[in-house]
């Protein structure tokens, strides 16, 4: 090698190319997805139900919020779980084309009186993420039901990327986490 050669492998910009072309050959990291089958769902509401008697909380009403809390509020509500036959649906999106997140939107209307009745409350979803969606909501019926307790179940938590945390959880995650109703 000569002394020309040398001088041109140590100059900086033929550095900065070799490492411009090396990092344009890695992969963007792509998101890890985590699928969850019916049977973790199930053992995960047996195992969130355990948490929430442990508490000693016995709420008089759940609220599944659609869609992904309707399974597993339908599961806390069995007769070997929770027991109740008190369960309602509260239908929300926060995504304006499915993919991007917009503003939290109430898509079926439902009545607040109707649950003036009910002092434990308990909101049930399959995960919080943002937290956006069930802060809101919360809030709301914190807010038109102040004599009632409410309380918040889910079976993942986001820790760092949520704005709430839920009373209740089973696990926490940070990956992308496909539930059999969504496939």
């Amino acid at each position: 090698m000569n002394q020309m050669s040398i001088t041109l492998l140590c100059s900086p910009i033929f550095i900065l190319c070799i490492l411009f072309f090396a990092s344009s050959c890695v992969t963007a990291h792509e998101t890890i997805k985590i699928y969850v089958d019916c049977d973790k769902v199930q053992t995960m509401c047996k195992e969130l139900c355990t948490i929430i008697k442990s508490d000693d909380y016995k709420p008089d009403l759940l609220i599944g919020l659609s869609r992904g809390g309707l399974q597993p509020a339908s599961y806390l509500a069995g007769e070997k779980q929770l027991n109740l036959r008190n369960v309602a649906t509260i239908a929300l999106t926060s995504y304006d084309d499915g993919a991007k997140q917009g503003y939290i939107k109430i898509v079926m209307p439902f009545h607040v009186e109707d649950y003036k009745k009910y002092k434990s409350i308990l909101i049930v979803d399959d995960l919080v993420d943002s937290g956006k969606t069930m802060s809101f909501i919360k809030s709301f019926l914190e807010k038109e039901l102040p004599e009632s307790t409410i309380k918040v179940a889910v079976l993942y938590y986001k820790p760092t990327s949520s704005k709430i945390q839920p009373d209740y959880y089973v696990q926490e995650t940070d990956e992308w986490i496909v539930f059999p109703w969504e496939n």
